[in-house]
């Protein structure tokens, strides 16, 4: 999370992963993961979410700097 982190992964996406495709011959492969990453919810929505769901316990683990992460989510019984 994090506005640094967004602008790499952005800065990423367009240049390097995108490109890459498109010189494979896929880029129609790839043009869904920008605007799939903009509506997934942040680390903190997903805790959100997940209490909401009847998850006693929620917490997200940021990887890589905020660029990916883990939620952990424990139901109670």
């Amino acid at each position: 999370e994090g506005p640094l982190a967004q602008m790499f992964q952005d800065w990423y996406l367009a240049q390097i992963v995108v490109p890459a495709a498109a010189e494979l011959g896929c880029a129609d492969d790839y043009a869904y993961i920008a605007p799939s990453l903009a509506r997934f919810p942040s680390g903190s929505r997903q805790v959100q979410l997940a209490q909401q769901a009847g998850f006693g316990q929620a917490v997200h683990y940021a990887i890589a700097g905020g660029l990916m992460g883990v939620l952990v989510a424990t139901k109670v019984v």
